[in-house]
């Protein structure tokens, strides 16, 4: 369970999350990164409390995992309800594959941060990435309560209701993403995502290619613009498509779709 984990951890979403909010890209798909500047203001710390978080993060953006967690359980033993701490404590955790832990922190830090925007996204966002989908999409719903037109809170709970297959809720918060932030690419193409798994294909044509300009097109991103295409017997475009696919990243996959393209248009 451990390896599988791992596995969609590098390979899926997740993404560059940031406590004061929550954000996911179409083209961050890789281990976490040091991803999570610290924000200060919900805890209410300290100006001495202020410069040891202000440390922690500092240890941690340069791998001194064992000072960066001395020093937030530092912090934790004089604030409890410092839910930034929780939060960079199960960053460290989940960077070093300590899921259960990590998990831990990331809901604690949710449970106490009723309150706090940037609580309810850096414990959410956490929660998903160790596939507490559950229990992110509560807090990400929580955190909406508090700002209705919070971007990155729309954004990641439309990615998270698609990783969880529910497409249908998919579609509300990743439209709202686009309408508070129409020129973020990686909002189109997760818009795209979820209209193509409900079957508008045409409406995810029109989402992928707006995102491929506004940002640099992936393998993934095309391969979903294909797959789209031939939904709507659009071959020749498909098969354009997968040409270029082909050129910019060559795969088994590829070269299928490539080759089935060309017999739908009768290219032998």
């Amino acid at each position: 369970m451990v390896h599988q984990r791992h596995i969609l951890l590098v390979l899926s979403a997740a993404a560059v999350l940031l406590l004061g909010g929550c954000q996911w890209t179409w083209r961050a798909r890789t281990p976490v990164e040091a991803r999570r500047p610290i924000d200060l203001a919900d805890a209410g710390p300290t100006v001495a409390q202020r410069a040891t978080l202000d440390a922690a993060a500092a240890a941690r953006a340069g791998g001194d995992y064992e000072q960066a967690l001395r020093l937030f359980r530092e912090i934790l033993a004089e604030n409890p309800m410092a839910t930034t701490a929780y939060v960079g404590i199960g960053d460290i955790q989940l960077e070093q594959q300590n899921y259960e832990d990590a998990e831990r922190q990331f809901g604690q830090a949710a449970r106490l941060g009723l309150g706090s925007l940037a609580a309810q996204c850096g414990g959410g966002g956490g929660l998903q990435m160790c596939e507490r989908f559950v229990e992110a999409v509560k807090a990400y719903h929580r955190a909406l309560t508090i700002r209705p037109e919070d971007f990155d809170a729309n954004h990641q709970l439309a990615a998270t209701y698609l990783r969880m297959g529910k497409a249908t809720n998919a579609v509300v918060f990743a439209e709202k993403a686009v309408d508070v932030r129409p020129d973020d690419g990686a909002a189109r193409a997760d818009l795209g995502a979820a209209y193509a798994s409900v079957g508008r294909h045409a409406d995810a044509i029109v989402q992928y290619q707006a995102a491929m300009e506004r940002i640099d097109p992936t393998p993934d991103l095309l391969m979903s613009l294909v797959n789209a295409l031939a939904a709507e017997q659009r071959y020749h475009e498909a098969v354009n498509t997968t040409e270029f696919l082909v050129r910019l990243a060559p795969s088994a996959d590829a070269y299928e779709r490539l080759g089935w393209g060309a017999f739908r248009i009768g290219d032998y």
